[in-house]
């Protein structure tokens, strides 16, 4: 390393001439300053071992030595300590100022949010949870005392169930109540077992008619008439099972003496007398029984649109057309079918109306239990509380809570991010405080 020759100080010269001949030899320009500081750096380079990195007053890189090689003497050996010494009280302020920042922080937070030790988790989420339960009772009773003294004396002397009633409302109508219909007519069950009393006489009377003799099989059937004959027949009809009725019930209603009377009296007595005997009584039945089979006949075939071709084809279809015709008892009864038919809808629509009540106990069952166990899983509710109402609540206390938190962290955030700017701009400044520093000490 060349040795730099004092700069003559041609147009600053000292008013003394012994001050200014000693300060000459430090007084350079700012491009001997800037060789003088290259030649510095590549010394070090050289005897240090440090990385290719520019040194600068305000921050110097690597670490530097501190033994003083015997080569560097003067003013190289003096800036070289200068350099030492600027390293470490840089070091020893960067570590004041991290200090005191994190005293800041420690403070700020300590006044925010008081730190609680936690030992463990017993120690901090049970007194909570009391605290929490002690909160939740004073407010229900606190809102019981504001219902009691905005309602009176109303509240205390109703009823238990009108309290109820008027909380949660009147209780459903259950599903398998019969309607209102259904109730109101109270002879259904009676027509329906005279309509079961008029099938088995008709019954009993067609079974009758299959076991009659051959004569009675071979009785003529007259050919369809019009509606008008019909109309007639049927009446006729009715009048005679009206009669016939009205016989078995005179029979059912007689006495147990008149029962046990012999048949030879009975008829002796019309003889005498001048009645009816038995065997105009079986003429009369006979009767019946043909005009009853016409008229079921006539009542059941269909009317013709044509006049039959002769009345002979009619006689040799009668026996395979009664085999197509319908029942009798359908036929002297014609709205049993829809009765029947309503019977059984009625039956399937309380079957599916005891499905579904099933079904709605089933699902708010499973609604209570899912609702009970939540309860029990969460720290929000009281265990046991099956209400939506209860939480809302404690949601919109949770929401509270958690806003409150978070804007009291953001408030500390914002705070801290400030000193931190401050901290910032004063680390900038410090590089121009040096080099005002130090040109004043050149």
């Amino acid at each position: 390393m060349q040795r730099v020759e004092p700069y003559p100080m041609a147009s600053l010269d000292c008013p003394i001439p012994s001050v200014g001949a000693s300060l000459n030899p430090y007084i350079k320009t700012r491009d001997e300053v800037t060789r003088i500081r290259k030649d510095l750096h590549s010394h070090l380079q050289v005897h240090d071992g440090s990385e290719l990195v520019f040194l600068s007053l305000a921050n110097p890189s690597g670490p530097i030595k501190s033994q003083t090689p015997t080569t560097i003497t003067g003013v190289r050996k003096a800036y070289l300590d200068a350099l030492r010494a600027h390293s470490a009280s840089q070091a020893r302020y960067d570590a004041l100022k991290a200090d005191l920042a994190s005293l800041a922080e420690s403070k700020s937070s300590t006044s925010a949010v008081p730190v609680v030790s936690q030992p463990s988790v017993n120690d901090c989420h049970v007194p909570m949870l009391r605290q929490r339960e002690k909160r939740r009772q004073l407010q229900l009773i606190d809102r019981t005392y504001v219902a009691v003294t905005t309602t009176g004396a109303a509240s205390i002397d109703g009823h238990l169930d009108d309290i109820v009633r008027q909380q949660a409302g009147d209780l459903p109508t259950l599903l398998s109540k019969p309607p209102a219909n259904l109730s109101e007519k109270s002879n259904v069950e009676a027509q329906i077992l005279k309509l079961k009393k008029t099938v088995l006489s008709v019954r009993r009377s067609v079974d009758a008619l299959a076991a009659g003799n051959s004569g009675d099989r071979a009785i003529s059937v007259p050919p369809a008439r019009t509606g008008g004959e019909a109309l007639g027949l049927q009446s006729a009809l009715n009048e005679l099972t009206g009669w016939m009725e009205q016989r078995l019930a005179v029979i059912g209603d007689a006495d147990a003496k008149s029962q046990a009377i012999g048949v030879t009296e009975v008829s002796n007595a019309h003889a005498a007398s001048g009645g009816v005997s038995l065997d105009d009584i079986a003429a009369s039945y006979r009767d019946y029984l043909v005009a009853r089979q016409r008229t079921i006949y006539t009542t059941s075939s269909t009317p013709l649109t044509f006049r039959p071709a002769s009345f002979s084809v009619a006689l040799e279809n009668g026996t395979s057309t009664r085999h197509q015709l319908r029942s009798p008892a359908n036929t002297i009864l014609p709205y049993l079918d829809g009765l029947t038919s309503a019977k059984h809808e009625e039956l399937c629509l309380f079957q599916e109306s005891s499905f579904l009540r099933r079904q709605i106990a089933a699902s708010e069952s499973e609604t209570q239990r899912l609702l009970a166990r939540l309860a029990d899983e969460s720290h929000l509710v009281h265990p046991g509380i099956s209400k939506a109402r209860s939480w809302t609540t404690a949601a919109a206390e949770a929401s509270n809570a958690t806003k409150e938190v978070a804007l009291q962290r953001l408030q500390n955030g914002e705070s801290s991010t400030g000193a931190a700017a401050q901290v910032l701009q004063g680390v900038r400044n410090v590089p121009e405080y040096l080099r005002q520093s130090t040109t004043r000490s050149m």
